[in-house]
Parts: C-alpha cells; structure tokens; sequence
C-alpha cells in the first residue's frame, strides 16, 4: 500500500480548510482528555497522574492526526468531495463589499425595527391588561 497523496494538488485549499479544522477539534478533544484524567482519582492509584493524562493526550492527538492524513490525503470520496467543493466555489459570484454593507445595514435596520414594533406591543398589551384587571402592576 502507496502512501501517496490521492489527486496531490486538486482541492488544495478545501483540504487544508478540513486539516486546520480537524486538527484544532483533534487539540480541543486532546486537552478534555488530559483534564478528565488529571483530575480523575483512579489515575493516582495506577501511576502517575501527569504522565498518564499527557500521554492519553498525545495518544488521542496521533490517532486523530492519523485519521485527518487518511479523509484528506487517501480516502478517495472525500477527497474527490474536497475537489468537487473548490471547483463549485470558484464558479460563485462573491458580493462586493459594498453590496455586504448594503445588506448588512439593511439586516440591522430591520432587526432594530422589529424590536421597536415588539416593544409597543408589549406596552400596548401590558397596559390594556392592567386597565382589565388581568394584570396586577404590583410593587
């Protein structure tokens, strides 16, 4: 078995998205490993807590490191998915960035206006309950 690089140069970009993602899920779940077995009071009666936890670490970040080397570098769906992904996005028509400001302002207009209209009908409401005695004001 070659452990060459399925289609080496194709989705290069997607590939190294998926390994940088990968790789810091791989780091965040390797630091829950060492915590949970720090802490962990069965590990001081086996050996030695900080060798254990790190290595349990380590070992967790290899296999994972492993694993991300086989989806982005040999397995040959994925890999054919990550070319197939970039090739799509070449194709998109991006915004201009005054086009995003454009959208951007009108998303907050709208949001502020919808929280505007929320808040007069909540007063609305609250008064109209307190007049019907259905609402005690209180203190």
């Amino acid at each position: 078995m070659s452990s060459a690089i399925y289609k080496y140069g194709q989705g290069y970009w997607t590939r190294v998205g998926t390994v940088i993602g990968l790789g810091l899920l791989a780091v965040a779940g390797g630091t829950w490993v060492h915590d949970n077995l720090a802490g962990a009071a069965w590990v001081t009666r086996v050996g030695n807590p900080i060798y254990i936890s790190w290595g349990a670490a380590l070992a967790f970040c290899v296999a994972c490191a492993i694993g991300i080397w086989w989806i982005t570098a040999r397995s040959a769906g994925a890999v054919d998915f990550f070319c197939a992904t970039e090739a799509e996005m070449k194709k998109m028509n991006w915004s201009t960035r005054r086009e995003l400001f454009g959208s951007t302002a009108v998303v907050i207009l709208l949001s502020l206006l919808l929280a505007l209209l929320c808040f007069i009908f909540d007063r609305v409401f609250f008064l109209l309950f307190v007049q019907l005695k259905v609402l005690d004001p209180g203190t």
